[in-house]
């Protein structure tokens, strides 16, 4: 992305439920969990955090300033610069979007009806979505036989 306006000037997972991604003096909450080998982050819940509510804990932000949500193109471009940013790091940011759950519970779903593996059922969804880390796609073949769902 070129815009000047979306360009990562830092990031900081500030604890195991939220992640902060800096762009200039504005600051971009990703609420979230922190897993063993990356964020998961729900781009659904993105908000703007004002600089001076940056050192408050994510759990004592009050509710009110939570409501300056992303409009689904600034979403969309934090999701991007954010993939670009973390593509080939340790420990990166993912977002699992809805597209990405509901493709996992139909892999689980052929899998129960033994059309397909779970290793077949991981590379499909690896395939689909190739930005995703393997071991992801894994867990989320997984969970989504377990009927771990984030969205309903």
């Amino acid at each position: 992305m070129q815009d000047e306006k979306w360009r990562i000037t830092g990031t900081r997972i500030s604890s195991r439920s939220s992640a902060d991604v800096y762009y200039g003096n504005q600051t971009v909450r990703i609420p979230g969990e922190a897993m063993v080998s990356y964020f998961l982050g729900d781009p659904y819940e993105m908000f703007w955090l004002e600089k001076e509510d940056r050192v408050i804990w994510p759990w004592d932000l009050p509710e009110e300033k939570r409501k300056n949500r992303l409009s689904e193109a600034e979403r969309d471009a934090v999701m991007e610069t954010v993939n670009d940013h973390f593509r080939h790091r340790k420990e990166p940011v993912i977002f699992l979007t809805r597209e990405i759950e509901e493709r996992s519970l139909d892999l689980a779903d052929r899998i129960r009806e033994q059309q397909i593996s779970g290793r077949k059922a991981a590379a499909l969804l690896k395939k689909e979505f190739p930005d995703l880390p393997d071991d992801f796609c894994k867990a989320m073949i997984t969970d989504s036989l377990a009927g771990t769902k984030w969205y309903q």
